[in-house]
């Protein structure tokens, strides 16, 4: 989910003919909650972008792209493929938007990737356990995650390293 004061955009999962369950970006003006688009995509973690035009976020699965959305008309702008992060069950972005940061399934470490290059910057070794949750503090030089096994770490991203 993501908005800014016009438009609200959020993942939500459609029933198919055979049972299945497919994922839809939809997009509403908030003062009208007229939709203005929706698209098949399977996204998390989506962000405004670029003075509220673009919405930006990461396809789930083994191969993750980061994709750019026209916010207005739901058009892919770009798709840059993130090559050899595989599975992910946790991610965030940076305060700034600059990054992207990955808990990779069933590793102990995160992954940080430049946006909109899609560029691998550094990897962080040390999680207790597996990550099953993620996310950036206010201020931007830290991280806070928490493990399978209930541990919660500060990451400082100015030294690498949990604290």
């Amino acid at each position: 989910i993501s908005s800014n004061n016009e438009l609200f955009v959020f993942v939500g999962e459609k029933k198919t003919g055979d049972n299945s369950k497919t994922n839809i970006l939809h997009c509403y003006r908030i003062s009208t909650g007229e939709l203005l688009w929706e698209i098949t995509l399977p996204m998390s973690e989506l962000q405004f972008r670029n003075g509220d035009k673009i919405v930006s976020g990461v396809t789930n699965g083994p191969n993750p792209d980061l994709v750019q959305i026209n916010a207005i008309t739901g058009e892919i702008l770009k798709s840059t493929s993130l090559y050899g992060l595989g599975d992910f069950n946790q991610v965030t972005t940076s305060v700034d938007g600059s990054s992207y940061f990955f808990a990779k399934t069933g590793a102990q470490k995160i992954l940080e990737y430049t946006y909109p290059d899609g560029a691998q910057k550094r990897s962080m070794d040390g999680a207790e356990d597996i990550i099953t949750v993620l996310e950036s503090l206010p201020g931007g030089e830290f991280l806070i995650s928490g493990s399978f096994n209930g541990a919660i770490q500060l990451w400082d991203l100015t030294q690498d390293q949990y604290v």
